[in-house]
């Protein structure tokens, strides 16, 4: 594709500028349909995932007359050009981006996940901090999991801070949202076996075998997994520590349990 010739936009009052700026809230995304990604490199991973890109600003800076030449060869898609204090409004990490897109929101339902034999997903239950799901998609694009399945969303999966701290991950992952009765009989149809985070009558999360089909339901930072989980007769399990700690960060418990299941399977 040939380079394209932005947009340039000065103005706050700006109707598109406005729009975008809208994406940083939820009802903006719910309004629009549209949700934001920032950097060159998360960008080229939206597309490479067959995400449709709606339109894009760089900043009216050298840096952004890079970001025109490597983005316009892979879309078609509008451009628009900010002024250096609109741009800062619209990039939180402003020093580091050259770029920021809006996308189309696309979100599967839990049956349009493909899982392979003897499968690894990740199930989180109530997660209310979208700085740790970006985490846990970190990891779960770098241990191989299958796919991330969603219950009680606290946050919107769409949050550009779940974006941002997921480095481009979020878009390598297959990601539903779904009740949990609907979660467990997906899981369960399939004949995989569950193990749900909890320290009550848990066992050592290092004894049981994940070579099988495994699914782990890793709870939300405040009150952890809901009762569904530990009535639906689940393998309770827990990371042990040595310290005063009495629990762990749940990206870094997610990574844990991730990188246990890959050795054993390797």
């Amino acid at each position: 594709m040939s380079e394209v010739l932005p947009l340039k936009i000065s103005s706050k009052d700006n109707p598109k500028f406005k729009t975008l700026l809208s994406l940083m809230e939820s009802k903006g995304r719910k309004r629009t349909g549209l949700f934001l990604v920032e950097g060159i490199r998360e960008i080229e991973r939206a597309l490479a995932s067959g995400y449709h890109l709606d339109h894009w600003t760089v900043a009216d800076t050298e840096k952004g007359d890079d970001a025109i030449g490597i983005i316009s060869r892979l879309t078609s898609a509008q451009c628009y050009s900010l002024s250096q204090p609109l741009f800062k409004l619209l990039a939180y990490r402003d020093e580091a981006v050259n770029a920021v897109a809006a996308f189309q929101i696309e979100q599967k339902s839990i049956q349009e996940i493909s899982l392979p034999e003897n499968p690894l997903v990740i199930v989180l239950d109530g997660l209310e901090k979208p700085g740790n799901l970006g985490a846990i998609l970190r990891s779960c694009d770098a241990a191989g999991a299958d796919a991330v399945l969603i219950t009680r969303p606290q946050t919107d999966l769409f949050n550009p801070n779940l974006i941002r701290s997921s480095l481009g991950c979020f878009f390598s992952q297959q990601i539903a949202c779904g009740t949990e009765d609907d979660v467990f009989q997906f899981l369960s149809e399939r004949n995989i076996q569950i193990f749900s985070t909890y320290f009550e009558d848990a066992i050592d999360a290092f004894v049981p075998n994940y070579r099988l089909g495994t699914a782990f339901v890793m709870g939300g930072e405040a009150f952890g997994i809901s009762e569904f989980w530990v009535k639906n007769n689940t393998h309770k399990i827990f990371v042990p520590m040595r310290g005063i700690a009495d629990s762990l960060n749940v990206s870094t418990c997610t990574a844990v349990l991730l990188y246990e299941a890959i050795r054993q399977r390797r």
